[in-house]
């Protein structure tokens, strides 16, 4: 069965439009959260560095900075425990922005921006000093 009617296509080609600005939109929203994914692996691995060490010298918190930085992040604010003795419990909180662009009905573009904040604690497992 093919399409006889000029109106057939019509409808036909408002569906096709239909569903890939519906495509477009979930690819511009779903970025945001690949960010804050990463965002938050890397969080987890300086997380692990506490547990490990008992804390986060100067030289983690600027790698854990530059980690954000490179991926697009600003404003970056750690505040992370310096020294923890074993068995206490540390606390890594990590907040920064990020932006990134949607698309809107009439065909613009927006910059929207976003905080993602990180918030975890742990037990340290090493002596330290």
């Amino acid at each position: 069965m093919g399409f006889s009617l000029p109106g057939e296509w019509v409808i036909l080609g408002i569906v096709i439009i239909g569903i890939l600005s519906l495509f477009m939109v979930g690819i511009e929203y779903s970025i945001p959260t690949f960010d804050r994914a990463m965002f938050d692996d890397i969080c987890n691995k300086y997380l692990a560095i506490i547990e490990k060490n008992g804390g986060l010298s100067s030289s983690d918190i600027t790698n854990l900075e530059n980690e954000l930085t490179s991926l697009g992040f600003t404003n970056i604010n750690v505040i992370a425990p310096t020294s923890v003795s074993w068995g206490n419990e540390a606390t890594l909180r990590v907040t920064a922005d990020y932006e990134f662009q949607i698309t809107k009905l009439d065909g613009s573009k927006k910059i929207m921006t976003k905080t993602a904040t990180y918030e975890n604690s742990t037990i340290v497992l090493t002596l330290t000093n």
